[in-house]
């Protein structure tokens, strides 16, 4: 499982680079650069990441033998992800030296990230 986790690192910081690269050739203005900020920057590379670093990496792995391992692998890449934003964020606040912010900051993407969990659990 740890392994999975440091993937989720590993694959948070390509995603980073990426999302740049993304941003700087961007043309759009209005709705679609809301939509190509959404759908294609932040979800298409962040999730289309996650997906092409587990699937091979469950079809490997011996221990993977039933539905609810797949679902606590990929909690653990996304917990490896989260962690890396979860630090940018952190460092993001102590930069502009807003106090108040970190607070608000690490109870919501704490909360965030029980999310996961608690929403996988409700689709078992």
């Amino acid at each position: 499982l740890g392994k999975f986790f440091i993937f989720g690192v590993l694959i948070s910081i390509v995603a980073i680079y990426l999302e740049e690269w993304l941003i700087k050739i961007n043309n759009f203005s209005g709705f679609m650069y809301m939509f190509y900020m959404s759908f294609i920057v932040a979800g298409l590379v962040e999730e289309g990441l996650k997906v092409l670093v587990i699937v091979p990496n469950l079809i490997k792995e011996r221990n993977f033998n039933e539905r609810l391992d797949g679902i606590i692998y990929s909690i653990f890449l996304s917990l490896g992800f989260a962690t890396v934003e979860n630090i940018i964020y952190i460092l993001f606040i102590l930069e502009e030296n807003n106090k108040n912010c970190i607070m608000i900051i690490l109870a919501s993407r704490k909360l965030q990230s029980a999310d996961l969990i608690i929403y996988t659990r409700i689709y078992k």
